[in-house]
């Protein structure tokens, strides 16, 4: 007859382990799943992340004619993805402050509008579109709206340089979008616009700040 050895003895401490190791892998599977929750619900809820892209240039207009200056610029604004939110732009406007020192001055945002050329003179023509109106900011889309900002009356360009401001109000978020850039316009530029009395664009290369 043979006798079967009896089978070893778990001690308590091996026991103990095993039942450790076993509950360890659910604890772990639910933590990271915590984890992971937590982090899409704070990507979820966070500020719509929007960026200004300033175009190359920015056309001016003045004369004694219409009473003031104001200028046309061509901003984008674009999601950078981070999340599903959608911001609105409520409102903008440019600040132009003088380099060697001055007074800054508002241009408020007045209306969007389209540039048509006309090749039988080579000429850009500014055609009205609609009133300014908040802009609506997707992950999927972008917004570059051809604003017109109309500067306060009385108020004209000079020559000098000038570090003009982008500043656009978020509605989703509470912080503003500010993108700054500088321009210069010679004592011929002035003559110019002085000249052309509201009829014709003064072109200006934008020079984002560093």
């Amino acid at each position: 007859m043979t006798v079967e050895a009896p089978a070893p003895t778990r001690s308590l401490g091996e026991r103990t382990f095993r039942i450790l190791r076993l509950t360890w892998v659910p604890l772990v599977a639910s933590l990271t799943s915590l984890v992971l929750s937590i982090s899409s619900i704070v990507i979820s809820t966070r500020d719509p992340a929007v960026t200004i892209l300033l175009p190359d240039q920015i056309r001016f207009v003045q004369g004694e004619r219409i009473g003031f200056a104001y200028a046309y610029l061509q901003p984008t604004f674009v999601s950078r993805g981070e999340n599903d939110r959608v911001e609105v732009i409520g409102d903008m406007h440019l600040e132009l402050t003088p380099v060697g020192g001055g007074e800054t001055v508002t241009f408020g945002w007045d209306e969007v509008g389209r540039l048509t050329f006309d090749p039988a003179d080579q000429s850009l023509t500014y055609e009205y579109l609609a009133d300014a109106v908040p802009l609506l900011i997707a992950p999927d889309s972008a917004e570059n709206p051809l604003s017109l900002f109309q500067g306060p009356p009385g108020w004209f360009l000079e020559a000098g340089t000038y570090r003009v401001e982008l500043v656009a109000g978020r509605v989703v978020a509470s912080s503003s979008l500010e993108s700054e850039f500088e321009i210069t316009l010679s004592d011929a530029d002035i003559d110019f616009l002085n000249g052309s009395d509201g009829g014709q664009f003064l072109t200006l290369p934008v020079t984002a700040e560093r």
